[in-house]
C-alpha cells in the first residue's frame, strides 16, 4: 500500500491525458508512481518529458537503456523499479528473459559482451551511494562508447536515481504484470527480502 494516497484515476486522467495517452501507446498502461507523482504540480509532465528524452531513440540502443536502468535500480535496492525495468528491457526492448534473469551477474555472465558489461558495471558504481565509479571505468566505456553515448548512460542512472528514491520511499502498488514478470524471472532486488506490494 502506497504511503500516501495516490491522486484519483479520473482527476489525473483529465489533468494529464496527453501524457498519459503516450505512456499506455508505449507500454500499455502508466505505472501506478504516476498517481503519486500527479499531487507536485507540474512534476508529472517533467518527468515525462525527462524519461521521453532519456528512454527515447538515442545513440545506444534501447535495450541497453533498460537494462541499465535495471542494474541501476537493483544496486540502489528498489524492488518497485527493478520489476518494471526488467519487464521493460524484455516486453518493450527485447531483450531475453533469460539475459534479464542474469543481470545481476553481468559480469561474470558469457551472455554480456564487454561492452555491456562496462555500461551496466558504470550503471552499479554510478547508483551506489556515495557514487563508486572510477577513471578505470571510464577507461573500459571508452574502447567501446563515445563520450555521447556515455553521456547517455549516466542520463539513465541519473533518472532512475530519481525513480529510486521516489518509489522505494513512496511504495506505490507493483502493477500486476511487472510483478508477474519478477517474480518468474527473479529479476527484482531484495528477491530474498519479500516485496513492496
Amino acid at each position: 500500500m502506497p504511503r500516501i494516497q495516490p491522486v484519483a484515476d479520473e482527476l489525473l486522467d483529465r489533468n494529464h491525458a496527453d501524457l498519459l495517452a503516450t505512456i499506455r501507446g508505449a507500454y500499455g498502461s502508466e505505472p501506478s508512481s504516476f498517481a503519486l507523482l500527479a499531487h507536485v504540480p507540474g512534476l508529472l509532465e517533467a518527468v515525462g518529458d525527462l524519461s521521453e528524452a532519456v528512454m527515447g531513440p538515442g545513440r545506444i540502443d534501447a535495450g541497453l537503456k533498460w537494462m541499465v536502468a535495471h542494474v541501476a535500480s537493483l544496486s540502489a535496492g528498489c524492488q518497485y523499479c527493478s520489476a518494471h525495468t526488467g519487464y521493460h528491457a524484455a516486453h518493450a526492448a527485447g531483450v531475453r528473459e533469460e539475459k534479464v534473469a542474469a543481470l545481476w551477474d553481468f559480469a561474470t555472465d558469457p551472455l554480456f559482451s564487454r561492452a555491456e558489461r562496462a555500461a551496466l558495471n558504470l550503471a552499479l558504481g554510478a547508483a551506489h551511494s556515495p557514487n563508486a565509479t572510477t577513471d578505470a571505468d571510464f577507461d573500459e566505456l571508452r574502447a567501446s562508447f563515445t563520450d555521447g553515448q556515455i553521456a547517455e548512460q549516466v542520463a539513465v542512472v541519473a533518472l532512475f536515481g530519481l525513480f529510486n528514491r521516489w518509489n522505494d520511499t513512496l511504495k506505490p502498488e507493483l502493477e500486476d504484470a511487472p510483478l508477474r514478470f519478477a517474480e518468474q524471472t527473479g529479476a527484482y532486488a531484495g528477491r530474498n527480502e519479500g516485496r513492496s506490494r
